[in-house]
């Protein structure tokens, strides 16, 4: 059987069990179709799919464009390690994805905004297992979602020393390669309803 190729991307730090289970499943019912997943920061997977190397993007974004289709949206907030304390008399140290990222974006905006400057970028790191790393031990404060929070992190009030984020959506972007639209459609449509059943599913719990 001829296969046809849906090349797809998603970022490192995307809450992705059960975007991968939606791929596996999708895979075992369409051996037609062979899905090539590319992880990276979500700015440059947007390029791709709009320079046709990708046909498929789920990431987060801050200014949704129109060729992109919500899922849902969170609140960005700054976390930092539960056990350490910023020194009160320093600069406040942070840590970024490289450029060009959209939480170091819509951060760094958002400080520009917010008067004088008592901030450093202390890391920059290539994947989010960085980010959360330094967080955790009192590096850095870094920016996350409450879902790409883990353990040992706690998001820190918006207030006198800390702007308030804009919103992160995390989206579905289809792009026009040569992958069949039925397909495309297909894998697509598989990724929205495992989503939606993973955020039920939270929901659910959450309100146990």
């Amino acid at each position: 059987m001829r296969q046809r190729r849906c090349a797809s991307g998603a970022p490192e730090g995307f809450p992705s069990e059960w975007l991968f289970a939606a791929l596996a499943s999708f895979r075992s019912r369409r051996p037609d179709v062979h899905v090539e997943v590319t992880c990276g920061i979500s700015t440059m997977l947007a390029r791709q799919v709009r320079e046709r190397s990708l046909d498929l993007m789920v990431g987060t974004v801050c200014d949704a464009g129109s060729d992109t289709e919500t899922l849902w949206m969170e609140p960005l907030v700054w976390a930092f390690s539960e056990k350490s304390l910023l020194d009160p008399e320093g600069p406040i140290p942070l840590a970024f994805l490289s450029e060009p990222c959209p939480f170091r974006e819509a951060a760094l905006a958002s400080l520009a905004g917010h008067g004088p400057a008592n901030w450093q970028i202390v890391l920059t790191a290539q994947g989010s297992s960085a980010l959360t790393a330094a967080a955790a031990t009192g590096l850095a404060i870094t920016v996350l979602t409450p879902s790409g929070m883990p353990p040992g992190l706690k998001a820190i009030p918006a207030g006198s020393f800390l702007p308030v984020l804009p919103p992160a959506r995390f989206v579905i972007q289809r792009g026009g390669s040569g992958t069949a639209p039925e397909a495309l459609s297909a894998l697509a449509n598989e990724v929205r309803e495992a989503c939606f059943r993973w955020r039920g599913s939270r929901a659910g719990a959450a309100g146990v």
